[in-house]
């Protein structure tokens, strides 16, 4: 069987909300200068961005002012997009 996967968004208070449709459907509604698409799984908000770490392989680490179960990772291949974005 096979399930779509579910949009969550989490709020800076931890609140959690699953949403309809698909990140790139979200990303179309979202203002670019304030979200950043990280990966296949994750759209960021600047506000929420405290640490960007150097990581693997040429990667970026992010830590956030909210906690998350998982590490926030910028592939390398999306590295110079996201530097870009952050120095707007």
């Amino acid at each position: 069987m096979y399930l779509d996967p579910s949009v969550i968004l989490e709020t800076f208070e931890g609140e959690r909300f699953i949403l309809g449709g698909t990140l790139e459907e979200l990303m179309n509604q979202l203002d670019p200068k304030k979200f950043f698409r990280c990966n296949r799984q994750i759209i960021v908000n600047i506000d929420a961005i405290t640490t960007v770490i150097p990581y693997f392989k040429n990667s970026l680490l992010l830590k956030l002012n909210t906690e998350t179960d998982f590490e926030i990772v910028i592939p390398k291949d999306k590295v110079r997009a996201f530097k870009l974005w952050m120095d707007r």
